[in-house]
């Protein structure tokens, strides 16, 4: 009876250390799509000159639109919230 407990804390742990090996490599995932999203946020600022898609959508609305500036800034983010390796 004492070589079944060991086996199935041997099976849990082995089960406990497969999930942690998956919850690194999701990890890993997610800091890595933070950064793709972050540069593509980024250029899709420079290439509109610092006017999300909100201002856009504004213009439209409202018909008016604020002057375009060659900075932007990173309050204008919609997506990539933070810094990527920032967490």
């Amino acid at each position: 009876m004492g070589k079944n407990k060991k086996l199935e804390k041997g099976k849990e742990f082995a089960e406990l250390l497969e999930l942690h090996n998956k919850i690194k490599d999701l990890e890993l995932q997610r800091k890595i799509l933070q950064v793709k999203l972050f540069k593509n946020e980024t250029n899709y600022l420079n290439l509109t000159k610092g006017q999300p898609i909100t201002k856009d959508c504004d213009f439209y609305i409202n018909g008016k639109s604020e002057k375009k500036n060659d900075d932007f800034d990173n309050s204008l983010r919609i997506f990539a919230l933070d810094y990527p390796g920032q967490s």
